[in-house]
């Protein structure tokens, strides 16, 4: 839910890990006032450090370049003395305050120093004193950091000891709340919210052993996270306990997802992955569902095999447009591969075939590979990442060895998706399927009437389960989020040499067999064995392995991923 903005005059700046914009200063500085006045006490304060808000000492910082007329509140650690300005100059941010406080209590032995900026003042009409403290009087004060769409709050407090008759300090402030990066699967400029968070905080003058806790007894609200980008929002929270499922919104929507908050404590920075946000509508044919192959290393996958007509200029690329496309020997009305007819991979060495090939040799389809590649040599074999522009994008490349194995056997499962691979026919054609790590299986079950409600997925290895696309299983499937390998087969090069006649003539003969089509799958990997042994995934209605190939010129399908950060 939006909320209108309240124009602010305690700002802040972030650099570095935050990246705020930078509050506009006034034309002059502050002029300073005497040393003694009738109202008070005329002091300074140069925070140490620059200004500097370490978040994690000798790691992720966050900075903050305090700028003309920001606030600092003084105590004598019993009640509000006195406020100091910062009096930086338009050109530079400055961490020099001063200004008039009173004369502190008897028996003080530091004065308490405390920052509370980037809020929405509580009351509108005074913005630079935003809940009427009072000097002398005033021990405490609540703030609400629950709209932090425009600005990051901080939340921070120092001390320095009292020496009476000294009129120049320095202390260092520091962090009284904890920073959260966001990192979302899916672009989103709306509005993103998290439930269940402690919102308000307590600002004491007197109990100076709890400087800025949060608010006792108060129940837990939504806080509205500052959008750095599309991708990655910000929060600052409140120590607080761990959440789990705590509720996160995505504008009006209403079909909100869960995240887990971990403790947070003062000054502590953390980042939570949304890997479970895929926007309505963005199914694998723009972001995608997100799979995990690796600690916190998350991709999407394509929507289909790589595809290539290799006898035109500077070869053509595409995706599949079915997931269950594939093209083995595909002569002119034969069905069982989707929908490209007259294409076949068996026709590599036709210099004027102008059909679709999917089966490619050991990296031939990287930035300077050559499709047509069926060199003998394994020298003539060079791997790199796919780099043309598909759909939109270059920055597709392939599953490597560890990754395979993270996210077929090691990525976490939940009770709603114990088998997240198994053998299927998609369409008439014969595979295996994938789920995303978010998978919800009350999707398909309401969708399979007769079966068990225990069957989360489908069929194990060994058995085969007709997933039709007309009758919509396989639609509602896809549209959340599973993925589709089809059993493309395998090219292998077969070379024939022959000597005979008088005198002897050697003639060399070559030929190209597309085997298991139809029946088994084999998709390259990233990963080489050893220098003339490649990987690659295998799979049948018995089970996937991950084998490799000494023979240069074989040939595997290609099913590419985009990395998610």
């Amino acid at each position: 839910m939006k909320r209108k903005a309240i124009a602010l005059t305690m700002c802040m700046t972030s650099v570095l890990l935050l990246g705020l914009s930078q509050c506009k200063k006034q034309e002059t500085p502050i002029t300073p006032t005497p040393e003694e006045t009738e109202e008070g006490i005329y002091i300074t304060l140069d925070v140490e450090d620059g200004g500097r808000h370490v978040v994690i000492p000798g790691a992720d910082e966050a900075a903050v370049n305090y700028t003309f007329g920001d606030k600092i509140y003084v105590g004598d650690g019993s009640k509000y003395i006195g406020t100091l300005t910062n009096t930086g100059s338009t050109a530079t941010a400055s961490s020099h305050f001063e200004g008039i406080i009173l004369s502190p209590s008897d028996g003080t032995t530091h004065l308490h120093f405390y920052f509370v900026g980037g809020l929405n003042p509580k009351n509108p009409e005074e913005p630079e004193n935003p809940v009427n403290l009072i000097q002398g009087s005033t021990t405490s004060f609540a703030v609400d950091i629950s709209n932090q769409s425009n600005n990051l709050p901080v939340l921070s407090y120092g001390n320095a000891p009292y020496v009476k008759g000294a009129r120049d300090y320095s202390c260092m402030l520091k962090n009284k709340c904890g920073l959260v990066k966001f990192k979302f699967a899916s672009n989103t400029m709306e509005t993103v919210s998290v439930a269940g968070m402690l919102t308000q905080a307590t600002i004491s003058f007197s109990n100076v052993a709890n400087p800025i806790v949060p608010l006792e007894n108060q129940t837990p609200g939504n806080i509205t996270l500052y959008s750095e980008n599309e991708k990655t929002k910000w929060a600052i929270l409140l120590p607080q306990a761990s959440v789990d499922n705590a509720e996160v919104t995505i504008g009006t929507g209403t079909d909100p997802y869960y995240v887990t908050v971990p403790v947070i404590t003062n000054n502590v920075y953390t980042s939570i992955i949304n890997k479970e946000y895929v926007p309505e509508g963005n199914i694998i044919y723009n972001c995608g569902p997100v799979f995990s192959v690796g600690d916190d290393k998350f991709v999407s996958f394509s929507k289909g095999d790589l595809q290539c007509k290799a006898y035109t200029t500077n070869n053509f690329w595409r995706f599949a447009v079915n997931q269950w496309d594939y093209i083995g020997t595909h002569p002119e009305g034969e069905t069982g591969h989707g929908t490209v007819n007259g294409s076949d991979n068996a026709k590599i060495l036709d210099e004027g075939y102008t059909g679709w090939m999917d089966l490619f040799g050991w990296g031939t389809w990287g930035s300077n590979g050559n499709p047509l590649n069926i060199s003998t040599e394994s020298g003539n074999y060079t791997w790199s990442e796919f780099t043309k522009t598909l759909d939109g994008h270059n920055d597709w490349r392939t599953l490597s060895y560890d990754e395979w194995i993270y996210l077929l056997g090691e990525r976490q499962s939940d009770f709603y998706a114990m088998v997240k691979c198994a053998w299927a026919i998609v369409n008439g054609v014969k595979g295996i399927v994938l789920l995303p790590d978010n998978w919800d299986k009350t999707i398909i079950v309401s969708n399979l009437n007769g079966w068990d409600n225990n069957v989360y997925y489908g069929a194990q290895f060994g058995d085969e389960l007709n997933y039709s696309y007309e009758g919509s299983v396989w639609s509602t499937m896809e549209n959340a989020g599973a993925i589709f390998l089809p059993a493309a087969g395998n090219r292998t090069v077969t070379t024939e040499t022959t000597t005979q006649g008088d005198p002897p003539t050697t003639t060399t003969t070559t030929t190209i067999n597309v085997n298991d089509a139809g029946s088994n799958g084999y998709y390259w990997i990233s990963t080489s064995n050893t220098f003339t042994s490649n990987n690659y995934l295998g799979f049948d209605i018995y089970g996937v392995n991950i084998d490799n190939t000494t023979n240069p010129t074989f040939g595997c399908a290609v099913r590419l991923v985009r990395d998610i950060e």
